[in-house]
């Protein structure tokens, strides 16, 4: 059994990509397939979000505790996506043939980031809600 032939998909291509950088740490094909792995995990994480607290602003279901703390816990790992897409992005090198997609990436990141203080609030306004209608945490 070989540890790195067991591996499938991303966790391959990251593994390979990992390795690659330990020799060379400004290798553009290694810090664009990371930084693109870990950019789709936070959409991936963020469309989770939106469709679960959709259902809630759609009174399909109800607001709870449980809900808050999820959606507190998605977006903590949406942000910590998003600080390692921008920290392998930001190792590939001005002129490198992977520096459009990076540009493309940070400007996306960049919109990304403007919406993190108006989540914060809302998660706030959620525990008031919750708190104000007599809903306890279990």
């Amino acid at each position: 059994m070989n540890y790195f032939t067991d591996l499938e998909g991303d966790a391959k291509t990251l593994n390979r990509c990992f390795r690659i950088l330990k020799f060379n740490p400004s290798d553009g094909y290694a810090n664009d397939k990371i930084a693109s792995i870990h950019y789709a995990k936070a959409r991936s994480v963020w469309e989770i979000y939106q469709a679960e607290s959709k259902e809630v602003f759609e009174k399909k279901k109800p607001l709870t505790w449980e809900s808050v703390e999820r959606w507190e816990k998605l977006i903590a790992e949406f942000r910590s996506e998003l600080d390692k897409t921008e920290f392998y992005l930001e190792n590939i090198q001005k002129g490198d043939r992977h520096e459009m997609n990076k540009k493309t990436i940070l400007s996306s990141l960049k919109e990304n980031r403007k919406i993190d203080p108006t989540i914060d609030k809302q998660f706030e306004e959620y525990r008031k809600y919750l708190t104000a209608m007599g809903h306890s945490k279990k």
